[in-house]
């Protein structure tokens, strides 16, 4: 037998543009559900109108323990389109059912508009860890744009 091929996997923007074409209530819901999964028990959702009184942003904001396990660096997390930590588990930190299994619902957010920011906060090795995520406008939905992290002692 000849010497293995490994081959790396492209996904291109047609196929993430194709999950984000979905309703806005449908994007809404998979960020909330997304909440519920990081154990989340209070969700709000801001939405905060411009001069015209249209919506010019929506804020998602949670109490949960943050995005991931800290088996997965967040980087890899965000890269990854499917093969989501929720499908093994099964339930949450805190014994919920998960809702989440696919590993795309996080792409839904495009749905909502051209500037998508994640900003968590989780426990990695008894240290605080931030980051945040976005993808501005003129990016390419291929790259995430921005990767922010910073940790402090808990």
């Amino acid at each position: 037998m000849g010497a293995e091929l490994r081959l790396q996997i492209e996904v291109h923007g047609d196929h993430l543009e194709k999950l984000a074409r979905c309703s806005p209530a449908s994007a809404l819901a998979e960020l909330i559900w997304n909440a519920l999964d990081a154990d989340a028990s209070t969700v709000h959702v801001r939405f905060v109108a411009n001069a015209l009184g249209g919506v010019d942003q929506i804020v998602v904001h949670d109490d949960g323990l943050g995005v991931g396990t800290e088996k997965v660096d967040v980087d890899t997390l965000f890269r990854r389109l499917g093969g989501s930590w929720k499908a093994k588990a099964g339930r949450t930190r805190q014994n919920r059912m998960l809702h989440g299994k696919a590993g795309e619902g996080r792409f839904k957010a495009f749905a909502l508009g051209d500037h998508v920011a994640w900003n968590t906060r989780r426990l990695e090795k008894g240290r605080v860890v931030a980051f945040g995520v976005r993808r501005e406008l003129a990016a390419p939905l291929t790259l995430l744009a921005a990767l922010e992290r910073s940790s402090r002692p808990t």
